[in-house]
């Protein structure tokens, strides 16, 4: 069996081979949560957090505000509509003091009069030509949603591997529980062995006292094993957007280590070229930028709008009220008009936005460039840090292994009186961080493996 294939079938119940499925999959904003399994796999959480994880709901957002300005770039060509209808009433007091004739009045004649009127109208406008900016804003509104697709994606891959790490983080976390408790019972046995010989003179009292500090030691060690499992389950939690501690079970164990040398650096890193999120994110974002600045260069162009109204009304009628709830109206208007409107001087406006657009496109060009060198080292780095890894698991579960038969013989030894207890606590310590640092040289393999796989954005088993 080769290591490529070993490599797929350690991580297949790892990672979720296509993101953006999972994307589409997820339900409707707003919807409440699924209940958390008793039962969590590895799977389970990163699908649980693709449809829970508040940022990434976030993200999801943008969707719709992309599918909203392509409507409206499309709704460019349609025209304008308004209707509407009014009432309105009047009321005046004046006094008059003389005649019609300028005369003065024998006495002050207060005139008061009130009227009404109502009016109802249709007005419609509609662009003919813009200069192609409405063609530019739909390409532009096209752009922007393949790159909101494209954010959307690479957060999830971002949000996939944050959850993995954590979930085997906590996986890890479990097994040093399961470590510390089994040097705990180690440690009491040799108490037992300790005071048995001290009972017939083998042992001195210093002896017992030092092997019962040392299981108060590893419980102790077991306390902070606990505590540092709940720590951890509460960042998974976190991180699939989980509030409280709920109970479950971690049931995808670490995968097993596979050799990473017959991986080809060159073919993964063509694969990262074309695969992955960020980078397809960062071109999605160049092709944005351009079409953008498209638009703002449609500003030079002349612009021809047509519009129309039609109107009917009524005023002075009788009474503060009278024409109020009238729709029958006989006045009668109607209009057309044909605007032509050719920008001759904006103040440099046109042109300072010109420019900011063109700077931006370069600006995206340039980040998109730079995201591929990342990209590109970040891969070669990890692809190093996964075969570093590799080796130092092998070193570290060896000499794991070696440390435990020699624990072994200087237990036997012991109790045979030929090593002393001090020495014996000595190889105990070393003992113990070599079957630590095995722990931990597993994690920090698997952790480099998420990390590879998070810069290719999939798994390694996805092909060349």
């Amino acid at each position: 069996m080769n290591a490529r294939h070993t490599l797929r079938t350690g991580m297949r119940t790892g990672f979720v081979a296509v993101l953006a499925a999972l994307v589409i999959a997820a339900p409707a904003r707003g919807q409440p949560a699924p209940t958390l399994p008793a039962q969590l796999t590895l799977d389970d959480a990163i699908a649980y957090a693709l449809r829970n994880s508040p940022e990434h709901l976030q993200r999801l957002n943008d969707e719709d505000v992309a599918a909203a300005q392509m409507r409206a770039s499309y709704g460019a060509f349609l025209p304008n509509l308004n209707l509407g209808t009014g009432f309105s009433g009047n009321w005046s007091r004046t006094v008059r003091t003389t005649d019609f004739f300028g005369e003065p009045l024998p006495a002050v004649q207060p005139i008061e009069s009130s009227t009404s009127g109502a009016n109802q109208g249709l007005s419609w406008s509609l662009t003919l030509f813009d200069g192609a900016r409405n063609f530019a804003n739909i390409a532009s509104a096209k752009a922007n949603q393949r790159f909101v697709e494209a954010d959307v994606v690479n957060a999830a891959n971002t949000l996939r591997a944050n959850v993995a790490r954590r979930y085997y983080a906590a996986v890890r976390a479990e097994q040093r529980i399961a470590l510390e408790r089994q040097l705990e019972s180690f440690s009491t046995d040799r108490l037992d062995m300790t005071e048995r010989q001290f009972r017939i003179a083998a042992a001195r009292q210093t002896d017992v006292l030092g092997a019962r500090s040392e299981v108060a030691q590893k419980r102790q060690a077991v306390l902070n094993a606990e505590a540092d499992a709940r720590a951890r389950r509460l960042d998974l939690l976190e991180a699939m957007g989980v509030a409280g501690e709920p109970a479950f079970a971690l049931v995808t164990e670490l995968p097993t280590a596979a050799d990473p040398a017959g991986l080809d650096v060159e073919a993964l890193v063509v694969r990262a070229r074309s695969n992955s999120p960020r980078i397809l994110a960062a071109a999605a974002r160049t092709r944005q930028a351009d079409k953008q600045a498209s638009v703002s260069r449609g500003q030079r162009w002349p612009s021809i709008s047509l519009s129309g109204n039609y109107g009917r009304g009524t005023s002075g009628e009788s009474g503060f009220f009278g024409a109020w709830g009238k729709l029958d109206l006989d006045n009668q208007s109607a209009g057309l008009n044909l605007n032509v409107s050719l920008p001759v001087f904006s103040r440099f406006q046109t042109s300072s936005q010109i420019a900011q657009a063109d700077a931006a496109a370069d600006d995206a060009r340039y980040q998109e460039r730079l995201t591929r060198i990342q990209v590109e080292k970040e891969v070669r780095a990890a692809l190093i840090e996964l075969q570093r890894t590799y080796q130092a698991l092998i070193l570290a579960e060896e000499e794991a292994s070696l440390s435990s038969e020699r624990l072994e013989l200087a237990e036997q030894e012991y109790q045979a009186g030929v090593t002393a207890f001090t020495a014996l606590q000595q190889i105990i310590q070393q003992n113990e961080q070599a079957q630590r640092a095995a722990v931990d040289a597993r994690f920090n393999y698997v952790t480099a493996q998420i990390n590879l796989e998070e810069r290719l954005g999939g798994p390694l088993d996805g092909g060349d």
